[in-house]
């Protein structure tokens, strides 16, 4: 991922293009915390969420205090429209998320039907997607950029804050990845990587000032194009693999997701050629036999990197690595 080191601000920088025409932001540690702590403020009763959600963002929404519940998003992540619309009752909150950084183009219709409810656009994987539909956006710029943490919200009424300062030691492993500058010993950092992510719980904790500095440093255009630059090489050469085959990268997209047959081998096969290909998400918190589209999908998709630190010759590398240890599922 880019370098988030502590610079002065720059034009066009992530916090200032998420942070437009938002009148106000809360920073907490992580985006689990700031959730939870938006739905203690609003006294949400009854939580939804997409089925095929990473489970620690639950952990958010169950730690706020009122019901978790789960709607259906079809094998292409769209969701089931219908299903939810007959679901929803007056004081609900909707969590909806933009998969791969693009917007489901059928939630702006619910949005404007329920428009009496609380809905949170879920930015965890998206760094320019378009207009806003959410009336709270919500972000984790971990997920994007070399940064140590971070739950972000942004609305244009009252959010709650964080209760605990930020801990700097947060960015112990960032550090110690920086000392290694060909990546050639990851046992120095990547341990650090791993029990930093385990002992992120829900709190009340604050973002830390050097997260926020650093993404008033980083320039949202280079990385949006080479993203999309590398979206589209991926695509070109694994179209018959793709999640979306047809879908050009209009907005920022976190990834280039795959669809192959056993999703744990492919990545085990891929990291022994040293590409990391994280799979979003393998555990999911819905229960399969209720939602067997989101736990089948769970099974077999992974997530190819195309972000900014990669060019076309990495692109060619990734694509033929892939041709080579999987096969693609037929959706």
């Amino acid at each position: 991922m880019p370098a988030a080191g502590a610079g002065s601000s720059v034009k066009g920088d992530v916090l200032s293009s998420w942070a437009d025409g938002f009148a106000a932001m809360a920073a907490f540690q992580t985006a689990r915390s700031a959730l939870g702590a938006l739905l203690r403020q609003r006294q949400v009763r009854r939580t939804w969420l997409p089925a095929f959600i990473c489970a620690n963002l639950a952990d958010g929404a169950v730690g706020s205090g009122g019901e978790v519940a789960f709607y259906r998003v079809g094998p292409d992540l769209v969701v089931d429209a219908d299903a939810l619309s007959e679901a929803l009752r007056p004081g609900d909150a909707v969590v909806g998320v933009d998969f791969f950084g693009f917007i489901d183009p059928g939630i702006g219709d619910l949005v404007r039907r329920f428009d009496d409810l609380l809905w949170i656009e879920d930015r965890a994987q998206a760094l320019e997607p378009g207009p806003a539909w959410g009336r709270v956006l919500l972000y984790s710029p971990r997920k994007l950029f070399g940064v140590a943490d971070g739950g972000l919200l942004f609305a244009n009424g009252p959010l709650p804050e964080p209760t605990e300062p930020a801990d700097e030691g947060v960015w112990r492993p960032e550090d110690a990845r920086a000392a290694d500058r060909n990546g050639a010993e990851p046992q120095q950092w990547y341990p650090l990587f791993r029990a930093r992510e385990a002992a992120f719980e829900v709190s009340g904790a604050a973002a830390t000032s050097r997260t926020l500095t650093a993404l008033r440093a980083i320039p949202v255009g280079p990385e949006a194009e080479a993203r999309r630059r590398n979206w589209n090489a991926l695509r070109t050469q694994l179209a018959d693999y793709a999640l979306w085959p047809q879908r050009h990268p209009d907005a920022v997209p976190l990834a280039f997701p795959i669809v192959v047959s056993d999703a744990a081998e492919v990545q085990r096969r891929l990291a022994a050629e040293r590409i990391w290909a994280p799979r979003h998400w393998a555990d999911l918190p819905s229960p399969p036999d209720l939602f067997p589209d989101a736990a089948a999908l769970a099974a077999r998709l992974i997530s190819l990197p195309c972000d900014s630190h990669y060019d076309a010759e990495d692109m060619a590398r990734v694509a033929g690595a892939v041709r080579r240890v999987a096969s693609p599922h037929p959706q």
